[in-house]
């Protein structure tokens, strides 16, 4: 469940880490506030009012779309530091338009939207940095039609791999839930069977194992090397 995190040390960290103070002319420190989200949490939900401009300082999200017969489809991933809120932030209309779910535990700094579009308002620097976070955004939409359009499933799967891997823990891959592949292959795009058996090449090339209904990854370079870009 979310959590509200009162640490005016930690806040001042993820500030200096990420050079936060260089995107504002004013301060905008008293407007700030921590969150931590825990894994599969929701941040973000299609539909729902954005109240609040989020920075990613710590963990990593993803960010889907629901199609109209319920299932999902991945847009990209998202990792420090990034935010969630630049695509509304000029729009009249608010509400989210996709989904933004913890992909692990995550760490947010965030600043109301209101006080934030009030401070903002005459901020060149904060527009300009707004401008070139968005150029960022449709490169990485552009990068993941590419892996889509251009490459083979093995690769865009490669790629995925790579992209929900936490290297943190032993290459565990545990964001995939074998009860689930069914809807593992809607999300990526492609039938069940397909994926089960690029599944089971990447099992018998030692790409990968399976080990209590998780992905091991066992080697990562040769991974990394099939992949046709990242989803982020």
């Amino acid at each position: 469940m979310m959590r509200n995190i009162t640490d005016e040390k930690l806040l001042d960290y993820y500030i200096n880490k990420y050079k936060m103070y260089e995107i504002f002319e004013s301060n905008m420190k008293p407007y700030m506030e921590i969150v931590e989200f825990d894994k599969g949490e929701d941040i973000i939900v299609v539909g729902k009012e954005i109240k609040y401009f989020d920075f990613i300082v710590d963990g990593k999200a993803k960010i889907f779309k629901e199609l109209e017969n319920g299932k999902s489809v991945l847009l990209r991933f998202t990792r420090p530091l990034s935010e969630l809120g630049s695509m509304e932030l000029y729009r009249e209309d608010k509400t989210a338009d996709t989904n933004v779910q913890a992909l692990y535990s995550a760490t947010l700094i965030r600043i109301p939207m209101s006080i934030l579009l009030e401070k903002t308002k005459n901020d060149i620097l904060f527009h300009k940095y707004i401008i070139k976070r968005l150029g960022h955004k449709l490169e990485t939409v552009s990068m993941t039609a590419s892996i889509n359009n251009s490459y083979p499933f093995k690769n865009r799967f490669a790629s995925y791999l790579i992209s929900i891997t936490r290297t943190d823990s032993n290459n565990r891959v545990d964001e995939i839930n074998f009860d689930k592949l069914t809807d593992l292959a809607t999300y990526l795009g492609t039938s069940y069977r397909h994926l089960n058996r690029v599944i089971e090449n990447f099992e018998s090339e030692g790409i990968i194992k399976k080990e209590n209904k998780q992905f091991i990854i066992l080697d990562y370079e040769k991974l990394e090397s099939m992949t046709g870009g990242f989803y982020e």
